[in-house]
Formats: C-alpha cells, sequence, structure tokens
C-alpha cells in the first residue's frame, strides 16, 4: 500500500517503510554510541587536564616555598653582615680612640719619646 506516514513523514511503499525505519534505528543507535564515546572522551580529557593542573600548582608552591627559603636565608645573611659591620666598626673605632690616647700620652711625655726614638 503506497501513501504518506503522517507520523514520520515518510512516503510508504511496501518494505521500504521498514528499511527506512531500520536506517533512521541504526543512525540513532550510532549517534547515542558516538556521544558516549564522546563523553567518554570529555571525561578523561578533563581527568587529564585536572592531573596536570595539580601538578602544576604543585610545582608553582614548590617553587613559591624555595623562594621564599631564599628570600630568608638571604634576610638572614643580611642581618648578620650587618652585625659583623657594626662589630667591626666599633672596634675601628675603638682602635681609633686608643691610638688619640696614646698620641696625646706620648705627647705629653716629650722625653719618653726621645728615649723611643733612640
Amino acid at each position: 500500500s503506497s501513501g504518506i506516514n503522517a507520523e514520520y513523514g515518510v512516503q510508504v511503499h511496501g518494505g521500504a517503510v521498514q528499511e527506512e525505519m531500520q536506517k533512521l534505528t541504526k543512525e540513532i543507535r550510532d549517534m547515542k554510541k558516538t556521544r558516549v564515546d564522546l563523553l567518554k572522551d570529555m571525561r578523561a580529557q578533563n581527568k587529564k587536564f585536572a592531573a596536570f593542573k595539580s601538578a602544576k600548582n604543585k610545582e608553582v608552591n614548590q617553587l613559591k616555598r624555595f623562594e621564599e627559603r631564599k628570600r630568608a636565608d638571604l634576610h638572614k645573611q643580611a642581618a648578620a653582615q650587618q652585625r659583623t659591620a657594626n662589630v667591626m666598626k666599633k672596634r675601628y673605632e675603638e682602635v681609633q680612640l686608643i691610638n688619640k690616647r696614646l698620641k696625646l700620652k706620648e705627647e705629653s711625655w716629650p722625653s719618653l719619646r726621645r728615649k723611643l726614638s733612640y
């Protein structure tokens, strides 16, 4: 019997409807399989990206901790150098003061100076 199937908009010619239905059913099944495969692929890609992102975040955090330790070490070294510089400055000032006192004493004892010069 020929005619138009109103539900699918398909012209009916004997077994042609059956073939068309099988073809459409196969296309739907293939599309569903493709959709499932794409979803699996998306999940795998998301998982892979999450692992990559996690590894990069871990690396960044390690570098930050390393940089913080380096900065702390540099600060500690700078403080130690400043303390050493302060000690050396104080010692230098003490030596200068002692030299000044010696010079004053030397000037106050001319006879001792003459004896030392011989």
